[in-house]
């Protein structure tokens, strides 16, 4: 948002702190205190599971897998499985409970304006395809519909790339771009990609 506006100079002097998922062995620290306090006892295994799923180790995540897995369980008096924690995951991306990354999508329109929202999308949606995610040449010649001339197209996928990395969309992994979380891929293949 400070990009698009041109306030880098008035919040240059601000000190940037960059929080980051956690890592393995502290997320599945939380999960065993989620598991004690709520009295609901996960194996090593389905802990496992659940950090393979969610990928992208937010709090938030590993909080909204663990509740949803409790509740799913107690539903059907179903003890935590992998298999449990895959009903889960599907039911999450599911159209049901849509508004948990919904605000993903709503949020480049409101961060981005017209017409960059839509040039993210084309790079999101191309992203989406492969769990590798893409190259950035790719990304360029999704673009190219959009914006023809090379030298604009190409600042404008640096751009919305580096604005699609700092809010946690994407993550550049070697030469690709994929999504950082797996779940929002989920999502963003079945509900946003047309």
């Amino acid at each position: 948002m400070a990009a698009r506006l041109n306030l880098g100079d008035t919040i240059n002097d601000l000190y940037v702190l960059r929080l980051g998922p956690f890592d393995r062995t502290t997320a599945d620290r939380l999960l065993l205190e989620l598991s004690a306090t709520y009295s609901f006892p996960l194996a090593e295994k389905v802990r496992a599971h659940l950090l393979d799923r969610i990928g992208w180790l937010v709090p938030y995540y590993v909080q909204l897998l663990f509740r949803e897995l409790r509740a799913h369980c107690i539903e059907r008096e179903a003890t935590p499985t992998p298999g449990e924690a895959d009903d889960v995951f599907e039911d999450l991306v599911s159209p049901a409970k849509k508004s948990y990354f919904d605000y993903w999508r709503q949020r480049l329109n409101e961060e981005l304006g017209k017409p960059d929202a839509g040039h993210a999308l084309v790079l999101l949606n191309a992203a989406a395809q492969d769990p590798k995610g893409t190259s950035a040449s790719t990304l360029s010649q999704g673009l190219a519909e959009h914006i023809q001339e090379p030298a604009r197209r190409g600042e404008s996928l640096r751009y919305l790339l580096d604005v699609l990395e700092g809010d946690g969309y994407l993550v550049q992994d070697g030469d690709r771009y994929r999504f950082r979380s797996p779940l929002l891929r989920e999502f963003w293949l079945r509900r946003i990609v047309p």
